[in-house]
């Protein structure tokens, strides 16, 4: 999953404030992904991408796995991002 030279410089624009929080808001359980595109303007797989260039291999697998936990596994979403480990 390469990072394209635009959403590299988008994600280096952020402060590390910013970044602190986006990382904070990605793991945590009451926070949307409406919310994070209405505050940062990025999609759930540009989240993804912030979130494997800013964590470690094996946080961000963890992180990956508590994601899809969330998801009910019958619904639609949960098809969707199925893991693929």
């Amino acid at each position: 999953m390469g990072i394209s030279t635009k959403l590299a410089q988008r994600f280096s624009e952020l402060n590390s404030e910013a970044r602190k929080r986006l990382v904070r808001m990605a793991w945590s359980d009451k926070v949307s992904t409406k919310e994070i595109f209405n505050e940062f303007g990025l999609t759930i797989n540009q989240v993804e991408k912030f979130m494997l260039s800013e964590l470690g291999e094996k946080d961000y697998i963890r992180w990956r796995k508590r994601r899809v936990k969330r998801f009910n596994q019958k619904s639609r979403q949960a098809a969707i991002y199925k893991e693929p480990y």
